[in-house]
């Protein structure tokens, strides 16, 4: 008999048992990164994400999950809905709250439904629309679903929009020369142009383990991630306290890439890590050196998915500047419905013109190729 239960708190699921639902070894949908989001309050009613985790139990053992959170804004979500918020605003018509499926912060396409596929289907899916349909929100939205889950979203009548990121691909190469001679010579040239800067400054690169990261270096890197935060007039929506979490919860997971000039550190990147894939989430600097962002955040993630047999490296949401360094664009799907149906076609109808759009930016990206031949 499956009972379904709707937990305010992840302490209130056991961790094991939720990790067993995974499917993949993707750490953003890891019990420890939701755990770590709560434990530093990045999560919470009073920051826009209220969670409650939609759980399928036959006879208290947990079958399946989904995360969903209660959203007073659309910050931290990287599939942006501004413009509909704010066609809700011109008519008078509340747009928050609203419900979002998605890992907190964080623009990696991963499941949003874990466990048993059939208890999913049967009891976990159904369960989401009733809570959403019985809830007072606006709408409900799935971010960066996987290819694997998104029939239970068309299932629902959901709207499904395409957006793109750029991710590196191994594609065969077992060294980053081998992946330089895939690229036309004008882009491989300035590629070891760019890393020969850094090396004439004298900047020095290396990498410590999740395991040997000690607090001193999550202090660093924090400091380095706040000093980029400012300068780009940002959010920071994650503190201390959960980078700290985040490490010791995952460290098998999690690599510190640190620059060192005259043996002082100058800036630093922190990349995640699954079975298959790389991801290049924060990075800051404490002082500016010429194609230092490019070393860390890009050119090192590539040498680390290679040292590490990793498959590909998604350098996180945007980033026109990845195309010419051989990031290829790649769908990433997301789902909405709103339960005003004028807006709700309104918003199909929209979609339906941005998904052509996105056509034509890869049919540019096709002829604007830097790879020798179109991949």
């Amino acid at each position: 008999m499956i009972n379904l239960v709707i937990h305010e708190k992840i302490d209130e699921i056991d961790r094991k048992a939720w990790n067993l639902l995974l499917s993949q070894d993707n750490p953003f949908v890891r019990y420890e990164f939701y755990r770590a989001l709560e434990l530093s309050q990045c999560v919470g009613s009073n920051r826009g994400w209220r969670p409650y985790y939609i759980s399928a139990y036959d006879d208290e053992k947990l079958k399946a999950v989904a995360p969903v959170y209660l959203k007073t804004d659309s910050f931290g979500e990287f599939i942006f809905d501004w413009a509909w918020a704010h066609a809700y605003e011109q008519h008078r018509i509340a747009y928050y709250p609203k419900l979002t499926m998605a890992s907190p912060f964080s623009p990696v396409s991963a499941p949003k439904l874990l466990g048993d596929s059939e208890v999913i289907k049967n009891y976990l899916a159904p369960k989401i629309w009733e809570f959403y349909q019985s809830f007072p929100v606006s709408g409900l939205h799935a971010l960066f679903t996987q290819k694997s889950e998104e029939h239970y979203f068309r299932s629902l009548g959901m709207i499904e929009r395409d957006s793109f990121q750029y991710h590196w691909k191994r594609g065969g190469c077992e060294t980053f020369e081998a992946f330089l001679t895939t690229l036309k010579r004008s882009r491989r040239k300035t590629i070891k142009k760019e890393r020969r800067k850094v090396q004439e400054q004298g900047i020095v690169v290396s990498r410590i383990l999740g395991v040997d990261i000690q607090d001193s270096d999550i202090e660093y890197f924090y400091e380095c991630y706040l000093r980029t935060i400012q300068k780009k007039y940002s959010n920071a929506y994650l503190n201390h306290e959960f980078f700290r979490e985040l490490i010791r919860g995952l460290p098998e997971n999690v690599i510190l890439v640190v620059a060192e000039k005259s043996h002082k550190r100058v800036a630093s990147a922190l990349y995640l890590q699954s079975e298959e894939i790389l991801y290049g989430r924060y990075w800051g600097c404490l002082e500016s050196f010429d194609s230092l962002h490019f070393e860390l955040c890009l050119y090192q993630g590539i040498e680390l998915a290679l040292d590490l047999g990793l498959d590909s490296f998604e350098a996180g949401a945007q980033g026109e500047h990845k195309r010419t360094r051989g990031f290829q664009p790649v769908v990433t799907k997301s789902f909405h419905h709103l339960k005003h149906s004028q807006f709700n076609s309104a918003v199909e109808n929209f979609i339906e013109s941005e998904r052509d759009e996105v056509k034509m930016l890869f049919r540019e990206f096709e002829r604007l190729s830097p790879f020798k031949d179109s991949l």
